[in-house]
């Protein structure tokens, strides 16, 4: 039984070892190979959209995609570029096919040739896909990449939607229903958009908005950083995990920002409610108007608040607050901290006191609530 129990451990040992050396003489082949072996591709089509409502576009090889209008009566194509790799590499097509009311376009490739790529096997591409649709095209837009960037450039129609794992989105002016981009660890900017209902979501990648209008905005991302500059939403909503906040002229009816561990940084935001929230890192926020809800776990508020309708609400847990009011109607205050607070009424009086500090006011319609577990208080 021994016996037989170490024959079948030297087969074993055997097979392994000449299965281990064909991989290393395959992998060394196709090092000592021409590694230069290039494929070109370069395959131009077109299409009416005549009767269709959406296009989709999908792609099975990274590709950059980029998207523009012109004044043309068809959808025009063009996929070009090479690829270089030391394993044998099947040409990618370019597939245009329109089923019932939609047109996919399809960047197809062979999907066997890629278990060939072992070890030291090498691969290397730069392929683009040009696509240019009539300006009168008026139906919905999708495209969906894995590492290939996006760019899409005056598009007006029912909607735009992009997702991509790692690959770069942009698009400008826009104008449609829906918009909404996705992607995992690329980035997104967008500018000049006029949609109905905007979404933008990244995992890891930052967030650049400028120049939008919409009804509804909501902007997330988990650890990218957000930058949005000169935007209108009815309601809008920015909220990242661990990426910093930076917003500037910001308008709206409800405007909402957070982030857990970044920092949050606002100038200018206007509507009839703002509420900003940060779990450990700090608010700096300038020219507020509307009334404000601000809240902190364990950094620092600066907040400056321009005119409020009715209420002020302010707390952090061990951060200090400093809050100033320019709106010089009287407004009555009550302030709670284990630390000093001082308040310069409207009035021009200053009271200070510690741990708590309460001021009533007659016939005020104005309330003023800060509160700090352990942080000093100063408001004027």
């Amino acid at each position: 039984m021994k016996l037989k129990h170490l024959v079948l451990s030297l087969a074993t040992v055997c097979v392994l070892s000449f299965s281990g050396a064909a991989l290393v003489l395959h992998s060394t082949n196709l090092m000592a190979g021409d590694s230069s072996m290039t494929v070109e591709v370069d395959d131009q089509q077109s299409a009416s959209l005549s009767g269709v409502t959406a296009i989709e576009i999908t792609e099975q090889v990274a590709a950059d995609i980029q998207v523009t209008t012109s004044t043309g009566p068809e959808l025009s194509a063009h996929f070009y570029g090479t690829i270089t790799s030391n394993a044998d590499v099947k040409k990618p097509e370019l597939q245009i096919e329109k089923k019932n009311d939609v047109l996919f376009i399809t960047l197809e490739q062979d999907r066997n040739w890629r278990k060939k790529l072992v070890f030291n096997a090498r691969f290397r591409s730069d392929l683009k896909l040009d696509i240019v649709l009539p300006q009168d095209y008026a139906g919905a837009l999708n495209i969906h990449t894995a590492s290939g960037d996006v760019d899409c450039v005056g598009f007006s129609g029912a909607g735009i939607e992009i997702q991509t794992a790692s690959g770069d989105v942009s698009v400008t002016d826009f104008v449609g229903d829906m918009f909404e981009i996705s992607t995992a660890s690329g980035d997104a900017v967008v500018k000049e958009v006029k949609p109905k209902r905007m979404m933008i979501n990244t995992a890891s990648g930052d967030v650049k908005f400028t120049d939008g209008d919409s009804e509804k905005i909501r902007i997330r991302t988990a650890s990218g950083d957000m930058n949005v500059a000169s935007v209108h939403g009815g309601q809008f909503e920015a909220r990242s995990a661990s990426g910093d906040l930076v917003l500037e002229n910001i308008t709206g009816r409800i405007l909402s920002v957070a982030t857990t561990s970044g920092e949050l940084t606002t100038n200018g935001m206007s509507a009839e409610k703002v509420a900003i929230a940060t779990t450990s890192g700090d608010i700096r926020a300038k020219g507020i108007s509307g009334d404000v809800k601000i809240n902190s776990t364990s950094g620092q508020v600066k907040a400056h608040v321009l005119e409020f309708k009715e209420t002020i609400l302010c707390t952090t847990t061990s951060g200090d607050i400093e809050l100033a009011i320019e709106q010089q109607k009287p407004y009555r205050f009550a302030g709670s901290t284990h630390g000093d607070i001082s308040l310069k009424t409207p009035d021009g009086k200053t009271h200070e006191a510690e741990r708590k500090l309460y001021i009533e006011c007659d016939d005020c319609t104005h309330t003023v609530k800060i509160t700090s577990t352990s942080g000093d208080i100063e408001v004027k």
